[in-house]
């Protein structure tokens, strides 16, 4: 993804994170770019930046697999939205999936949030 994309999709983005991740990162020593502002580029411009509906997949890597009630992504998907990630958390715009994964060790617990559009 390119450096402007990047900024696009998270327009809140650490200066770091989006040399992490950009494929065009700038040279070394180059001045950090101004932050975006407070709102995200949906909010300025009122509409979807990306017309296309999202897939926001959260994988719960466990030792112990809890009941599928008991597992919850809103506050993952509520954080996607206010930094810009993701349009809207509506079904119009995001579709939600949350699985589990039996683990064996502590180490290995994490939790993978995954945007595919």
């Amino acid at each position: 993804m390119t450096r402007n994309e990047f900024i696009r999709r998270f327009p809140n983005a650490s200066e770091s994170t989006i040399r992490a991740n950009s494929s065009d990162s700038p040279p070394s020593g180059a001045e950090p770019q101004s932050s975006a502002g407070d709102e995200s580029v949906a909010e300025a411009s009122g509409e979807n930046p990306c017309p296309t509906k999202c897939l926001v997949r959260v994988t719960s890597c466990r030792l112990k697999l809890i009941d599928g009630d008991n597992l919850h992504a809103k506050a993952f998907v509520d954080a996607l939205k206010t930094a810009g990630a993701i349009f809207d958390d509506s079904p119009k715009w995001c579709e939600v999936k949350v699985d589990q994964i039996k683990v064996d060790y502590p180490w290995q617990e994490k939790t993978f949030i995954e945007i595919i559009w």
